[in-house]
């Protein structure tokens, strides 16, 4: 038994279980009239809008149909399982409710757009697109993950009418491909070509005004980057969007789709899948974030909170493996937490978004830290300036292989919306692929003009830059410009900048060496043939246990703290905290923006001075002053203060000072280095006898004997003949003068001339009357280059 009825304005024929289906979906419509009209509801409020999509949650298919003791007999089970036979029929009775509602069909001209969505908890059917397989075919599935490309907007044709002048009347003829819903046992897919003549051989011309079309949109769902194993490439789907589901979603948009999960064959040789969408959810991640905690958790952060040191305690839980840069990992705190993000009138936009720069030397924790702040933000990626070309940080229009249409694909910056972006490597990058970045750093967004494609995409992002310097050692007497090779223009669009040295300094070392054992001897070792898991220790807790035990605060035992009763806040209590305090968006007070006005001013009478005694490192601008005001508005937001106050500015302009002063800061440091380092070398043997202090007559004839001019020193076991010895001497007193030091570089030429002049001089009696040999001066400038003192580029002596 089979029964007809019209499908798209055509007869199609039903068998009888196809018949019971289409009831089934009738009641289901039928009972929620009967009952809440939850549904009813839902279908006016998407009428009065011009909706064509009503959203329906699964739960409640789930519930409707239920036999107790038979599981599997729900609507929402079989929809699940046979999406293309049940969905069609979901949407012709939700066709015929509103045809039979004469107040709903207000504004309705095409009952046939009307669909079905869904949304809700799917299970097992809820996967990443790393785990979908052959068992998901032709099941209807719900896949989470980032937009990394998307089609142009196509029409596809689904009903052709054609103008029959012999016979003076009009034909219609539908078009189904391989993943039209309506495909079936009785009705396979159609040629896709239009007919030229009937069956009686009589000219067909095609009335395109009167055909019927669909909007259709091809794009990519890749997984998470966060979420893809370490070694392997974050896989991605093919997902086909029709009617109003098309430009719902651009490149860098993190989506929630549910589809049907389709096979299909491309010109009868290839196989391929494809998600057919049913229904596409933007995801929050801010709204997201707080959903995912605890009122317990909540608790513990609001009292936590209370606390005077609240700042110190959370700055401290940052890579608590990492010694000292106390104010780094301050600075990576306010990161986290953001300013708060402005949209004033004509479209001017203020970002809430801190950039941080790291430069320094080799060997400093720069890429450990930059690893941290990776998985420790809930949503970051993580690229290298050699490995990013700039329409790979930003975006790029790309021509697909098989059919040939231009698609806009996202880059780092755009896929990193909303979170953090780390470049490791930063003074590798090209200028022209730094040039890419501007733009997103301030504005958040990037713009595309290429190939005829305009766009503009977001790119709200935070950035984490680590440099080295560019001759592998930082010259603290140049500019942080000159060391790193970056333009004040790109410098100006980080908030803080920090200049990392590596301290020789014995009492530095030794505790950079205890902090390093200490990490040794209390981390777990790996065994051979287990695999690392990056994400384990900075992982939330599983879902099962996340939904019924909240997230401990404290360490049980403080490794890195030894010796001290100090407690260490957990990095996963740290990850909930910083999410918890971002949402919050302090104002601003009246008291706290006279005490910003103050300090940029007094920063911007300052620049002057500084830029002639050569210690700025950064340029006090207009963008200084906004990233006062976001430095502040951070502080407020680790307190959970819902305003901005004095004790928040004072932290902010501590943290800009240290930035301002970093060049300045950096040769202080290295001074201090140096004199610690003189200091410890000139210690006495404690095996020689105390120099006497007394003025007797026999004590000062021996002082004096003691205090002649020493001989020339004799060869050394390392080679280093006494003439040489006396090359160096003199190379070193002409690098360490005070006119050289304050010039900071000199012509190779003249400071040989300066050396062997010294050389001549009263100071150096035992020179010979000649000049250096071209030996001893190459093993000079080794052996000053080795020590740090000097560098020599292209002919020129740099003073370090």
């Amino acid at each position: 038994v089979s029964v007809l009825y019209w499908w798209e304005g055509m007869a199609v024929q039903l068998s009888d279980a196809q018949q019971a289906v289409k009831q089934q979906c009738r009641d289901f419509f039928r009972s929620d009239e009967e009952g809440g009209k939850k549904y009813a509801r839902k279908i006016e409020d998407m009428l009065n809008v011009a909706g064509t999509r009503l959203v329906m949650d699964i739960q409640d298919l789930h519930r409707y149909g239920a036999v107790e003791g038979e599981q599997g007999s729900d609507l929402g089970h079989q929809i699940l399982l046979s999406p293309q036979e049940y969905l069609r029929f979901l949407d012709e009775a939700l066709r015929e409710v509103v045809d039979h509602k004469d107040y709903i069909k207000t504004g309705i001209i095409n009952t046939q757009a009307l669909h079905v969505g869904l949304e809700g908890y799917f299970g097992k059917f809820q996967v990443s697109p790393r785990e979908l397989g052959a068992w998901h075919l032709n099941k209807l599935v719900c896949l989470d993950g980032v937009v990394t490309r998307t089609s142009a907007n196509i029409a596809k044709i689904s009903k052709s009418v054609h103008w029959n002048e012999a016979k003076n009347s009009f034909m219609e003829r539908s078009y189904r491909d391989q993943l039209s819903s309506e495909i079936d046992d009785h009705h396979l897919p159609t040629v896709n070509v239009m007919p030229k003549r009937d069956i009686d051989n009589n000219i067909l011309r095609t009335e395109h005004g009167l055909c019927t079309y669909t909007d259709m949109q091809t794009i990519v769902l890749q997984e998470r980057p966060e979420k893809a194993p370490v070694g392997s490439l974050p896989r991605s789907v093919e997902v086909r969007l029709e009617n109003d589901l098309v430009d719902k979603v651009k490149p860098g948009d993190r989506a929630k789709i549910i589809g049907i999960y389709m096979p299909y064959t491309e010109n009868s040789k290839e196989f391929r899948t494809i998600l057919v969408a049913n229904n596409v959810i933007l995801i929050d991640l801010k709204e997201n974030q707080e959903k995912e905690l605890l009122p317990e958790d909540v608790k513990n952060i609001e009292k936590l909170s209370k606390n005077n040191n609240i700042f110190d305690m959370l700055s401290s839980a940052v890579a608590p493996s990492i010694f000292g840069h106390k104010q780094i990992k301050e600075a990576i705190v306010l990161m986290m937490l953001g300013g708060v993000e402005h949209d004033i009138g004509n479209h001017h936009h203020i970002r809430g978004d801190i950039h941080l720069l790291l430069v320094g030397e080799p060997a400093t924790a720069k890429s450990q830290l930059l690893r941290f702040v990776m998985k420790l933000a809930p949503h970051s990626l993580s690229t290298t300036g050699k490995g990013s070309s700039g329409v790979g940080l930003t975006g790029a229009v790309v021509v697909d292989p098989d059919t040939g249409e231009k698609s806009l694909a996202a880059g780092a910056m755009v896929l990193a919306d909303r979170g953090v972006l780390c470049i490791d490597e930063f003074d590798k990058m090209s200028d022209a692929d730094r040039v890419a970045m501007h733009e997103a750093m301030e504005q958040g967004s990037v713009t595309i003009a290429k190939a005829g494609i305009q766009a503009t995409l977001n790119g709200r992002c935070s950035v984490v830059a680590a440099a080295n310097p560019v001759y592998g050692f930082y010259a603290v007497s140049h500019s942080v410009a000159f060391n790193i090779g970056l333009p004040e223009s790109l410098l100006s669009r980080f908030d803080l900048l920090f200049i990392v040295l590596d301290d020789k300094s014995s009492q530095w070392t030794r505790n950079v060496a205890d902090h390093v054992l200490q990490n040794h001897r209390t981390g777990k070792g790996i065994t051979i043939g287990t695999e690392l898991d990056t994400e384990s220790a900075l992982s939330n807790s599983s879902t099962s246990e996340r939904s019924t035990k909240p997230v401990p605060m404290y360490h049980t035992t403080n490794p890195y703290e030894t010796g001290k009763n100090k407690k260490l806040l957990t990095v996963e209590f740290l990850r909930i905290y910083l999410q918890y305090a971002k949402t919050t968006k302090p104002e601003l007070t009246e008291e706290a923006r006279e005490k910003i006005e103050e300090h940029w001013l007094s920063l911007r009478k300052e620049q002057t001075s500084q830029e002639n005694e050569g210690t700025s490192a950064i340029y006090i601008n207009p963008r200084t002053l906004e990233s006062l005001l976001r430095l502040s508005t951070a502080h407020a937001k680790c307190r959970l203060s819902k305003i901005v106050e004095e004790q928040d500015v004072e932290v902010a302009i501590r943290l800009l000072r240290h930035a301002v002063n970093a060049r300045g800061e950096a040769v202080e440091a290295r001074k201090k280095e140096r004199k610690a380092m003189d200091i410890e070398g000139q210690k006495a043997d404690p095996s020689e006898p105390p120099k006497p202090t007394d003025d007797s007559e026999p004590e000062k004839k021996k002082r004096k004997v003691e205090e002649a001019p020493k001989p020339p020193p004799q060869p050394q076991g390392n080679g280093i003949s006494s003439m040489t010895a006396e090359v160096i001497r003199a190379a070193t007193a002409v690098a360490s003068s005070d006119d050289n030091k304050e010039e900071g570089q000199i012509p190779l030429n003249t400071f040989l001339s300066k050396v062997k002049k010294l050389l001549q001089s009263n100071q150096f009696p035992a020179w010979p009357n000649r000049e250096p040999t071209e030996q001893e001066i190459q093993a000079t400038i080794k052996k000053l280059q080795n020590e740090g003192l000097v560098m020599v580029v292209d002919g020129v002596v740099f003073i370090l």
